[in-house]
């Protein structure tokens, strides 16, 4: 397993606790996500290219 894949598994790790811990949050959270990736002044695809590219820049490997 390489360290990308150790992250990821990391993060849902963290995910399934937080869902199990405090469910209202991980909800929360989620729908919080789900709403600023809606299309809007930008679309989502933009939004996601975004993403991706500030990913990029801070060496984001997840």
């Amino acid at each position: 397993m390489n360290d990308t894949e150790k992250n990821l598994a990391l993060l849902q790790q963290g995910q399934q606790a937080l869902a199990k811990n405090l469910p209202d949050v991980m909800k929360n959270f989620k729908g919080v996500s789900e709403s600023v990736m809606q299309d809007g002044a930008l679309s989502k695809r933009e939004k996601g290219l975004i993403a991706v590219a500030v990913a990029v820049a801070i060496h984001c490997e997840l």
